[in-house]
């Protein structure tokens, strides 16, 4: 069985995102995981991040993303699934 998400994310992630730091969940998508978070953006429109960790405990900030819509960030997130 595989180690929970939000295990795996937070020894390597510390703290609160600033612009979204309203957390929603943590899970896996392939070999990497995430932490789905919301917040407000610059002219008061709500904002979701994904912001990812590979299996192995390094953080990917090229795969992490600020996206417009939950549906966005969910789409994203299920694309991480196949990537290395």
């Amino acid at each position: 069985m595989r180690e929970y998400a939000g295990n795996v994310f937070r020894s390597v992630v510390k703290g609160t995102n600033i612009m979204t730091p309203e957390w929603m969940e943590y899970g896996w998508s392939g070999d990497f995981a995430y932490e789905l978070t919301k917040g407000t953006g610059l002219t008061n429109e709500v904002i979701y991040g994904v912001t990812v960790v590979s299996a192995d405990r390094i953080r990917r900030n090229d795969l992490s993303k600020l996206c417009h819509s939950l549906s966005e960030a969910r789409t994203y997130i299920s694309s991480l699934n196949g990537l290395k």
